[in-house]
């Protein structure tokens, strides 16, 4: 059997090793080189998704750094008013993007039998779908996906999203921090001793603190811990929630962001793409060991598998935000009753915990 991987992200990349681990040809093709959007990208990997990898990439482990405690603070109180923290596990780690696209990179540059990189080829997916018996298009570039695969659910945050690394003195820094500011979310997440990443969802209404001086300076107001020595460059993208309606046409399958993007305030996207990975791969075993063809039906199961889950996900984080916009309207003392009702329930600190790990698996 012979399948097509449409895009050399991150995902893809994933996607294409756990593809060949089972001796299935796969050709991956891009309609550019550039796969590393952003220089100073982080990503957080949750602990059950880390795992995952693991077996099929040892020690990849190692490239992060493991959060053990979220803390979560308000605008009003500029005070923990929740925290996430197990004894028994971590919460995720972090990653360096670049850092991990090379060693997910040059482990498959190994399996030169089974994989195939068409370099500088602008796929056209009418012309080729008789070649394969699976398309994964994770691009939808072509006509081909503008055809059949424009019907989504979308939502304008009117919001960007400014990432940066801050270089600081050393550390003990494995305390992930998450403040809901008046003008967007602010994460810092630490990638070392000597370096965190900054994520800054910031309202497009406030365009006028984003010259970078204003806006490290908003930064620091924030900081309560790091003696900052200097910020790398920021970078910034458009944040919208887009969720596909089908997520197939015949022998051709939409996959990873392209299938469905949310607010990067939970760092949840690449571990959404990491779970439906773990659902397709799943099908396809079960489709070899019973002999059957990879075809259509792949897909329609894969749809029937996730599709529900993944609203259910992006809903979720959608509410989350939409929660922290209501709650800046809201009088500090009924705030604070809320929050501190929340931090005394026990199973729902758990419930949240266990989703952000595992989804709704």
């Amino acid at each position: 059997m012979k399948l097509c991987i449409i895009g050399n992200g991150l995902t893809s990349l994933v996607l294409a090793k756990n593809l060949i681990k089972r001796n299935i040809l796969v050709d991956i093709s891009a309609s550019s080189n550039k796969s590393k959007i952003f220089k100073n990208r982080t990503i957080g990997i949750s602990e059950y998704n880390i795992k995952v990898l693991e077996k099929i990439f040892p020690n990849i482990s190692n490239l992060g750094n493991p959060i053990n405690k979220i803390n979560i603070y308000n605008e009003k109180n500029k005070k923990e008013i929740i925290n996430f923290q197990n004894e028994s596990r971590q919460q995720f780690s972090v990653f360096e993007y670049n850092r991990l696209y090379d060693f997910i990179k040059k482990s498959l540059t190994k399996n030169k039998k089974n994989l195939k990189f068409l370099k500088n080829k602008k796929i056209i997916i009418e012309k080729i779908r008789d070649k394969y018996d699976l398309i994964i298009d994770t691009e939808l570039r072509d006509s081909f996906s503008k055809k059949y695969f424009y019907n989504k659910l979308k939502k304008n945050y009117y919001s960007n999203s400014y990432v940066s690394i801050i270089n600081h003195k050393k550390i003990n820094n494995n305390t992930a921090e998450q403040y809901f500011t008046k003008i967007g979310p602010l994460a810092f997440l630490p990638i070392n001793y000597e370096k965190t990443s900054l994520v800054f969802s910031i309202i497009e209404k406030n365009k006028k603190l984003l010259t970078n001086k204003k806006l490290i300076s908003y930064i620091k107001s924030y900081n309560n811990k790091y003696n900052i020595k200097s910020f790398e460059n920021f970078e910034s993208f458009k944040i919208n929630m887009v969720l596909l309606k089908n997520y197939y046409y015949k022998n051709v399958l939409v996959f990873g962001d392209k299938l469905h993007s949310i607010h990067p305030l939970a760092g949840q996207g690449f571990n959404m793409n990491l779970r439906d990975i773990e659902v397709l791969i799943n099908i396809l075993d079960k489709k070899i060991k019973l002999g059957l063809p990879i075809d259509e039906s792949v897909s329609v199961e894969f749809e029937k598998s996730s599709k529900f889950k993944n609203i259910i996900f992006s809903s979720s984080i959608d509410f989350i935000h939409e929660f922290f916009l209501f709650e800046k309207k809201l009088p500090k003392n009924i705030s604070n009753t809320i929050f501190y009702f929340f931090k005394k329930q026990k199973f729902l600190n758990k419930l949240s915990q266990e989703i952000s790990n595992k989804g709704f698996n």
